[in-house]
């Protein structure tokens, strides 16, 4: 998990997220999460695009990736979102 964390952390004004992405407008989010995802890429494909298991170590639960903000852009909006129903 640790591992992951500190990736996320390589570039923090692209990877983290924020709550501004909710004053953007459709174009704008997918301008931001594409951004996000082409950062990883560039950071290690292999981790987190061809070989990515979600269900493999450090994560202790697969969907738990996208509260803990480990899944860049929908992190923050799947846990504010669920939180507040």
């Amino acid at each position: 998990m640790k591992e992951l964390i500190s990736d996320m952390n390589t570039h923090p004004e692209i990877l983290h997220n924020h709550p501004k992405f909710y004053e953007y407008s459709p174009d704008e989010q997918r301008e931001d999460l594409l951004k996000r995802a082409q950062c990883l890429y560039k950071l290690n494909k292999e981790k987190y695009f061809t070989k990515y298991n979600p269900v493999a170590p450090p994560t202790f639960n697969w969907w738990m990736d996208m509260y803990q903000g480990l899944m860049p852009g929908i992190g923050l909006n799947n846990t504010m979102g669920n939180l507040s129903v």
